[in-house]
């Protein structure tokens, strides 16, 4: 019986050994597949941060010339720098997948990338390693481009007094103005460094008056030819002739309605006084534009004239008020036409919107909604109290184009506009209304919900030789803010 009970005993003994190796077993595969598994997540995870990372930066890659060899490359590289060095990529974009291409256009890229997980336990049971895999999509923004020139007559003083080309509309005719020229050949360099169709442009000049020269496009050759088509503001020939009431010159009626009271060329025979506008002669005007060679011969251009200030000196009645209608700086108008290209029916609210505008000289014209002159002070228009801001609403009768363009230069600050500013020439760098103005353009610090930094630049360029660094800047500034 006793032999019976040790031989129990020592079975049991043994049984339990077994139990116990056999458990031991499974907790060991049970730490060691807990162990893999959250090495592989962890991986995983580091492998999905470095997709989306690899993504973005591929997506920053689309640029002019660009090819999906070269965003696989790039992808590879962001993946081996977040820990990743074994990847098996692929990159996809509207060039070799149609399903990313949209309408409109935009720059959507996408990047799966694979790898293989080591295992650590399970390698015993056969199990050596195991895929992973991650995919992200992202979008470089596109760019919405308004560029916003001044096209007064200052653009053609690089030439001096007396020479030829220093004539608007002749310089113009020619594609010879100048600083206008140079004006014209930096812009197009900047457009050269954005990406099309994906990135657009328009054209805003302004005067007198606003212009939307070339809506929000995508057609690159459209806008180069629309900077090659720009001409600095002319008006037309002064419709002069004597009149003996006076003893100056007198604005014809019937060619004074057709200038609209505008600023216009004053031409005079060689060697000749103003005054040799005769009656009976042949008169230098809308009617003979441009006049035969064989009228030409013997007349040059003078200046631009303001035919409303002649006549108030001359003591014609209410002239005085009406002289603010030969300035010719309304960038008030430019940057409100700029806000409307980027808000207006072509809007594309995922686009970054940039304006940049340049000015030779201060703000001197503008017109309300109704059309109405703003001019508290006659003649110069502006009260030259730039420190000092007034409101339509609140002080109407002192409202003048410098409030009026700051008042626009806010609108396109609630826009969230990234707004650049170049002030070009000696008319507008070191006075105080012109560079007041385009430094609360770039950064106005009166709206209520202005934030420093400033969202743009100002630049100066003493001389239209700078203009080319200072767009590349800006091209630069803007492809920074992009890939933030």
């Amino acid at each position: 019986m006793i032999k019976k009970l040790l031989a129990t005993q020592k079975k049991s003994k043994g049984q339990v050994l077994v139990m116990y190796a056999l458990m031991l077993l499974v907790i060991v595969a049970v730490m060691g597949l807990a162990l893999d598994v959250g090495y592989a997540y962890v991986s995983y995870a580091r492998l999905r941060r470095a997709v989306d990372a690899a993504a973005l930066n591929a997506s920053n890659q689309i640029k002019e010339g660009y090819t999906v060899d070269d965003l696989e490359a790039s992808a590879i590289a962001f993946l081996q720098l977040n820990g990743v060095y074994d990847p098996s990529v692929s990159v996809r974009t509207c060039d070799n997948d149609h399903s990313m291409c949209t309408t409109p256009e935009r720059k959507l890229v996408a990047v799966t990338a694979s790898s293989q997980v080591p295992t650590f336990f399970m390698s015993v049971l056969g199990f050596n390693s195991f895929p992973i895999s991650a995919e992200a999509e992202s979008e470089a923004a596109t760019i919405d481009v308004v560029l916003v020139f001044d096209v007064s007559e200052s653009m053609t003083y690089d030439y001096p007094a007396g020479d030829a080309l220093r004539d608007p509309w002749l310089c113009s005719e020619l594609n010879a103005c100048m600083p206008f020229q140079t004006l014209k050949s930096a812009s197009k360099e900047f457009v050269e460094q954005l990406f099309f169709p994906y990135d657009r442009v328009s054209i805003v000049t302004f005067g007198r008056y606003g212009e939307v020269v070339l809506p929000l496009t995508n057609d690159k050759q459209d806008i180069l030819d629309a900077i090659d088509g720009l001409k600095v503001y002319s008006g037309v020939p002064c419709p002069f002739f004597y009149e003996s009431t006076y003893p100056t010159m007198i604005i014809d009626d019937i060619d004074e309605l057709a200038d609209n009271y505008s600023v216009c060329r004053l031409y005079k025979q060689s060697g000749g006084a103003d005054d040799t506008f005769l009656p009976g002669g042949t008169r230098w005007d809308i009617i003979n534009n441009p006049p035969t060679p064989a009228n030409a011969s013997n007349w040059s251009f003078s200046e631009m004239f303001c035919p409303q200030t002649e006549l108030y000196l001359a003591g014609v009645p209410n002239m005085n008020n009406l002289r603010g209608h030969c300035n010719s700086t309304n960038m008030g108008a430019g940057l409100a036409l700029a806000g409307n290209q980027l808000a207006g029916p072509l809007t594309r609210d995922e686009s970054l919107w940039v304006v940049i505008v340049l000015a030779d000289g201060a703000a001197n014209v503008g017109y309300d909604e109704n059309n109405t002159l703003l001019c508290p002070v006659p003649g110069e228009c502006r009260l030259n109290k730039p420190a000092t801001r007034y409101h339509a609403d609140t002080n109407p009768t002192q409202y003048d184009p410098h409030d009026y363009a700051l008042d626009m230069a806010d609108s396109l600050y609630g826009m969230e506009v990234y707004t650049f500013g170049i002030g070009m020439g000696s008319y507008i760098i070191g006075h105080a209304a012109g560079e007041s103005l385009m430094n609360y353009v770039v950064a106005p610090v009166d709206h209520a919900d202005y934030q420093s930094p400033p969202r743009g630049i100002y630049y100066t360029a003493p001389t239209a030789s700078e203009l080319r660094d200072i767009f590349l800047k800006i091209a630069n500034n803007i492809a920074t803010r992009i890939t933030r």
